[in-house]
């Protein structure tokens, strides 16, 4: 079964999997932008293997992230999803708890995840940039 329809959709679609960039406040959690580019990498008519699914959206996060997902060598979607999931339980911990007993200085805390961007902003300097990466096919709708 053709999911979403003719050859030019799947292709608009394969293109917005490589080319997407996960951003907080448009896509929501983490781990839903992962599901959802999973979903529609499964039912793309050109089938990608699962690590390969996992690698391509691994690519929409910041760099921690990525690091993350590659240093546990996370080859599954479900193991993506729950790594995902341990990043925005820590999230959801540091901003519940205060940082004043905090025994050591240098230690990293979870809310060091809240503090620095989960952007890449290397190119906002370049006069005319425009990120492009995260506009899906405009007939399409996820």
């Amino acid at each position: 079964m053709n999911f979403y329809g003719d050859h030019k959709h799947n292709l608009d679609w394969r293109c917005a999997l490589y080319q997407s960039v996960y951003d907080r406040t448009k896509d929501g959690s983490m781990t839903t932008h992962f599901l959802r580019y999973s979903a529609v990498a499964n039912n793309l008519t050109f089938k990608l293997a699962e690590s390969d699914i996992v690698e391509i959206i691994s690519r929409h996060y910041c760099t921690y992230v990525q690091r993350a997902m590659s240093s546990a060598g996370v080859q599954t979607i479900r193991d993506a999803l729950n790594l995902l999931n341990k990043f925005e339980s820590l999230e959801a911990e540091g901003g519940r708890k205060s940082n004043s007993g905090s025994s050591a200085q240098n230690q990293a805390s979870p809310t060091d995840f809240n503090t620095k961007p989960c952007q890449d902003t290397s190119y906002a300097a370049i006069p005319g940039f425009q990120n492009v990466r995260n506009e899906l096919p405009r007939h399409t709708q996820l």
